[in-house]
């Protein structure tokens, strides 16, 4: 198996997409998913009363301008009716399904974007009106909206408390006005502190700020200023995360790599990254935050461990019990056990399609079409191993193992992943499974860190699938 023609395969395909997800997102959303089986799915995770951690994730797909460093699909709104059309679309879905969505509580709600708070009054009415007609909400519900700095008006604000909403994440980015402007951002630093103002104002228990640091002219003193100010705000939340040219796919007919030569945190020199992010911990906690999630260079810091203000839709695919997706273009994934007795699990990850698609089936009366795939227990094996290598520093917790998928992880790593305990080999307390080698999947740079999944954790099938790409791709070139 030639794994490096593996690894530069998905890095070629890696835009705009999370190089983290098993399996690779353009491998997983290949096919076509029927109406048939997404309904089945849905059916079989709210036939379960008792089950925890279903959320509901809606796609906002509206921008007022596209910002030259996202990776996240939305379209630039050219006539502000198409809004309060896709409101309708969203309803017309939900009926379609003909679930009784009620027999669950939601744990959580997560309007993301695009930019949510672009809605107008009206359409978050309505939006809120059609949840609560299909959905029961868990009266400890977190209800997290993500928004942009001038567009999170006092008006607006105070109607979302009203509705609900008790988190909000504000798009900061950076308190560089010349980096804003450069980024085709809409905001000012002015309105940064506004927002934070107007969310206090209104209520909003929750406030994220979301920074995104290595961006170009960005040297080692707006980088320190950022932080300072960052701080100054005391959001109950702060998460930053490193640009990643590669991952931008709009970015780069902006800027090239010359641009990111005298960047204090370059996105080519890893090291400056690790470098950065001891920085940014050091500042961070000597002001009382806490770091709730460790990625790689990307976690959440929490404000004297106020573990309420964490994101509980951060917690990656197969860690909460099922997320679903109301809406145009976004991932979601539902699990269920084939049957109560073995408790074997399975996941269909499932994608929706682009904004004008979806309105178009709805308005002839058709249902939206997705892509996906469904994962055996096997598979999710692997993905749960994955998130504990990127997350939690290679440590199983053997309790949540075996409540997942009832079996044992010594005996799994055992039988599944030979390869694996022969050149990291494992050590265990009555908690954990950790492994005694040099983290490879922490302290050298991502790639590296792909070329060991791929190695490792990857199932054959899915190896087979990637080395026909390999060669399909050959075969064009």
């Amino acid at each position: 198996m030639n794994y490096n023609k593996i690894l530069k395969l998905i890095l070629q395909h890696k835009l705009a997409k999370w190089w983290r997800n098993y399996p690779p997102e353009f491998s997983a959303y290949k096919e076509r998913i029927s109406t048939e089986i997404l309904k089945s799915y849905l059916e079989k995770v709210f036939e379960r009363q008792n089950s925890d951690g279903v959320g509901l994730y809606i796609h906002i797909p509206f921008c007022s301008s596209r910002c030259h460093f996202c990776k996240y699909y939305s379209e630039v709104i050219k006539d502000e009716g198409i809004m309060s059309e896709y409101i309708k679309c969203i309803e017309k879905e939900l009926s379609f399904y003909k679930i009784n969505f009620k027999n669950h509580f939601l744990q959580s709600i997560y309007f993301g974007g695009g930019t949510p708070t672009l809605l107008d009054g009206k359409n978050w009415s309505k939006l809120f009106k059609i949840i609560h007609n299909f959905f029961k909400i868990d009266k400890n519900a977190q209800i997290l909206v993500e928004g942009t700095p001038e567009t999170c008006t006092p008006q607006k604000l105070k109607l979302l408390k009203d509705l609900g909403v008790n988190r909000l994440t504000i798009g900061t980015q950076t308190f560089d006005e010349k980096i804003l402007n450069s980024l085709n951002r809409k905001h000012s630093i002015q309105d940064i502190y506004k927002a934070f103002e107007n969310a206090r104002k209104a209520g909003i228990k929750y406030l994220n700020m979301d920074l995104l640091f290595g961006l170009p002219g960005e040297t080692k003193r707006s980088f320190l200023k950022t932080l300072k100010r960052a701080v100054e705000i005391k959001p109950e939340s702060i998460s930053p995360a490193f640009f990643d040219f590669h991952e931008r796919a709009s970015f780069s007919k902006s800027f090239s790599k010359k641009d990111f030569r005298n960047v204090y945190v370059n996105p080519y020199q890893p090291k400056t990254e690790a470098e950065a992010f001891s920085e940014i911990r050091r500042i961070l906690e000597k002001e009382n935050y806490y770091a709730e999630v460790d990625g790689r260079y990307y976690s959440s810091f929490l404000l004297e461990k106020g573990i309420e203000a964490s994101n509980q839709n951060n917690i990656p695919k197969g860690l909460l019990d099922s997320t679903v997706v109301i809406g145009c273009h976004a991932d979601g994934y539902l699990n269920y056990f084939e049957s109560a007795s073995e408790k074997r699990f399975r996941q269909l990850q499932y994608h929706g399609v682009r904004l004008n698609q979806y309105i178009y089936q709805l308005r002839k009366g058709k249902m939206p079409i997705f892509s996906g795939m469904e994962l055996p227990e096997d598979e999710l094996i692997r993905q749960y191993l994955i998130y504990c290598f990127i997350f939690l520093r290679g440590r199983i917790n053997k309790k949540d193992f075996s409540s997942r998928f009832n079996k044992e992880v010594i005996p799994v790593l055992k039988s599944n992943f030979s390869g694996l305990l022969k050149d990291y080999k494992i050590k265990e307390n009555e908690d954990v499974v950790y492994f005694q080698r040099h983290n490879p999947y922490f302290y050298v740079n991502r790639d590296k860190f792909v070329l060991f999944c791929i190695k490792y954790l990857y199932s054959p099938k899915v190896l087979k699938d990637l080395m026909e790409k390999v060669k399909n791709e050959s075969l064009h070139l």
